[in-house]
């Protein structure tokens, strides 16, 4: 993936933070998921959506004065900003916004020559995915963290253990289908390599009985679960997703699933 536009759609997922943040977003809504990891706590690989899950579980609840502001922020920069907004409805509980901005415009403000500006198509747009899980497991654990930066916000995230166990849950029970997300193993990778205990309560809460059905689950249940699904895993699919999204690449080397079982043996549990 160009990294000109994964770096363009980080500046736009700040502006965005930013906005969410002075609307009083985080009173009612949690920030989770790769994107956080990347702008709260240092995760050395770019990301592409912003999730969130609302504080108190709400089928419908209005988010029409976030969007207004989010709406207006990029006006006051001199962007147009598209909206689409698709509601929560039925199984599906997940309210979910695509923005979108015009590329060339975005560009031209950053400061980029002409030539760059010119061999981008008029009519292509960066766009950011927003994602709100309106009923989310109960129990976490969060407060209100914030970020310096070029762009400065406050946001509500959960404690590294509970997000841990979100990237657990999906490691063990996300449908990979035809296409592995290796960004997934990469998160794996880091949240191993950085002694984070692992919130096994959150953990247990998160898992897709569906998926994984398990009862009084424990570390070593837990490891002979990541044993299995790493034996299943399409290691080339898992690599071809996650390259486009890091800075580096040579870690890729190591990946296999013997890598992946020996550093299951490694977590730390709470």
């Amino acid at each position: 993936m160009d990294r000109t536009r994964l770096r363009t759609r980080e500046a736009m997922q700040d502006l965005i933070l930013r906005s969410l943040s002075e609307s009083g977003f985080s009173d009612v809504a949690v920030f989770h998921g790769g994107t956080c990891l990347r702008k709260l706590y240092g995760l050395n690989r770019l990301s592409e959506d912003l999730d969130f899950s609302l504080v108190i579980p709400r089928l419908e609840f209005d988010f029409e004065p976030h969007l207004e502001h989010v709406v207006a922020t990029f006006g006051n920069e001199g962007l147009e900003l598209q909206a689409k907004v698709r509601e929560a409805r039925g199984e599906l509980p997940i309210f979910s916004v695509m923005y979108g901005v015009n590329f060339r415009n975005i560009i031209r403000m950053a400061g980029f020559s002409e030539s760059v500006i010119s061999s981008v198509h008029r009519d292509e747009l960066i766009r950011v995915k927003m994602d709100v899980d309106t009923n989310p497991p109960t129990y976490r654990r969060d407060s209100i963290v914030h970020r310096d930066g070029v762009v400065s916000y406050d946001v509500r995230t959960e404690e590294l253990p509970v997000l841990y166990a979100g990237k657990m849950s999906a490691v063990l029970c996300r449908q990979w289908k035809h296409r592995v997300k290796g960004r997934d193993l990469f998160d794996y990778v880091w949240y191993i390599e950085r002694g984070t205990p692992l919130d096994m309560r959150t953990l247990e809460s998160r898992l897709d009985k569906k998926c994984r059905p398990t009862s009084d689950l424990d570390r070593d249940v837990l490891i002979e679960m990541l044993d299995r699904r790493f034996d299943s895993l399409d290691l080339e699919s898992a690599k071809e997703d996650a390259r486009g999204f890091l800075f580096d690449d040579s870690c890729l080397d190591l990946w296999c699933p013997q890598y992946f079982k020996d550093l299951a043996r490694k977590i730390v549990v709470e």
